[in-house]
């Protein structure tokens, strides 16, 4: 019975482990959202960095935190993240309210039910919470994986944006308000940047997640 109990402990571990799943996630979630044009800020810097060298000084900013939260392109993309996130969670709750029956009515057994047959039962139910927990860690991985990818289209666009705004202002060297100590308003172009990035009107591809080449973990 010491090693009955001693699995049954383990299962209690396991379940617990997936009861909490949402809750680790779900802040990596939103960090991951507060970042999601950094790769834009990255971007600009090298565009610094090229005209430093042609010994240009006609600077303007952009406040990439801004085009975040306004442009319509990077809108999109969030609304089609946390789409696909409620699906997952949705799916994750229903079957992990399943999992936590199954693990009630198999403690309810456990005392009418024969050692040999009861350490079967709860191998067997370990395996599957297992199985449950690298599923959806694959599946919100897929999730993030799509984003990156219709971020890195976006990014793309947002660098030709940048350069064709900065041909139309007259201005050499474009950086991130966020890299900067200090800057005039005369030389924002956040409000330029958006209004002429949206004006474009591009079309983001999300892919679906499920089709984001994700191994199974064994």
């Amino acid at each position: 019975m010491t090693e009955i109990k001693e699995k049954k402990c383990l299962v209690k571990k396991v379940i617990t482990g997936a009861r909490g799943q949402m809750k680790r996630v779900f802040p990596i979630l939103q960090k991951y959202k507060k970042g999601i044009v950094g790769i834009v800020g990255i971007l600009v810097f090298i565009l610094l960095c090229a005209y430093c060298v042609n010994g240009r000084s006609s600077v303007g900013f952009v406040d990439v935190l801004q085009v975040r939260e306004k442009a319509s392109v990077y809108q999109g993309i969030l609304a089609n993240q946390q789409k696909y996130e409620e699906e997952w969670r949705n799916r994750f709750n229903a079957e992990k309210e399943l999992l936590v029956k199954e693990d009630k009515a198999l403690a309810d057994k456990r005392s009418k039910t024969k050692v040999s047959t009861f350490k079967k039962k709860v191998d067997s139910f370990q395996k599957k919470v297992i199985t449950f927990q690298q599923k959806y860690q694959m599946q919100y991985t897929q999730i993030m994986m799509a984003t990156q990818v219709a971020v890195q289209q976006a990014d793309q666009l947002a660098l030709e944006t940048m350069q064709q705004l900065g041909q139309e202002k007259g201005v050499d060297i474009i950086v991130p308000k966020q890299s900067v100590l200090y800057a005039a308003d005369r030389v924002d172009l956040t409000e330029d940047f958006i209004r002429v990035f949206d004006g474009k009107k591009f079309a983001v591809q999300y892919p679906d997640p499920k089709t984001m080449p994700v191994s199974e973990q064994k």
